[in-house]
């Protein structure tokens, strides 16, 4: 018995009957066909390590481009939007070294560390991204009541510095861990 007296119900209202239903049928069918003949990718038997390689190179080389192209882009609305993709290229890098792992050892974990970082702080930039939106709409409300919206600028600004500093450290970051430098200057 659980606490309180009440035993779990060993046959809930409409479990025996959707087992019974030929949807479960067939999706027990399909399962089997899955197994026994797998949609394998053409590479899936060769060896995994230059497969994985090959795999993780590309997601750099993506990843790389993207931080770069961020880096080249104006201040503004593009080019927030540019580093949140470079986020993504970095988290999507992230996960392949991980899979990878078992395949590759120790570089793969090394690997994926290095992508939590600039991910990390990615999103550290994102989330400012996001609090300078909010602090915005807050400054427009405060001053349609007749307030001041000075804090809300002063928070605004912190942020906005905030940002640039995070990309400045991500630069240091991506040339420490071999990521090549996109040419002009960081903003």
């Amino acid at each position: 018995d659980e606490p309180g007296g009440t035993a779990p119900n060993p046959d809930p209202p409409g479990l025996v009957p959707a087992l019974d239903e030929h949807r479960h049928t067939a999706l027990v069918e399909e399962l089997t066909a899955l197994l026994g003949d797998p949609p394998l990718l053409p590479d899936a038997h060769r060896p995994a390590r230059p497969v994985l390689d090959r795999a993780l190179r590309r997601e750099r080389e993506r990843c790389a481009g993207l931080l770069a192209t961020a880096r080249g882009v104006p201040e503004g609305p593009d080019r927030d939007a540019a580093w949140h993709r470079a986020r993504r290229a970095a988290k999507r890098a992230r996960y392949a070294a991980e899979a990878a792992e078992p395949a590759l050892g120790r570089a793969a974990r090394d690997e994926a560390a290095r992508f939590r970082r600039i991910q990390d702080l990615l999103g550290d930039r994102q989330d400012g991204v996001l609090a300078r939106e909010t602090l915005l709409h807050l400054a427009r409300e405060a001053e349609a009541a007749g307030e001041s919206a000075f804090t809300h600028g002063v928070l605004h600004g912190r942020e906005t510095a905030r940002a640039r500093e995070t990309e400045r450290v991500l630069c240091t970051v991506e040339e420490a861990y071999g990521v090549p430098p996109a040419p002009g200057p960081v903003r």
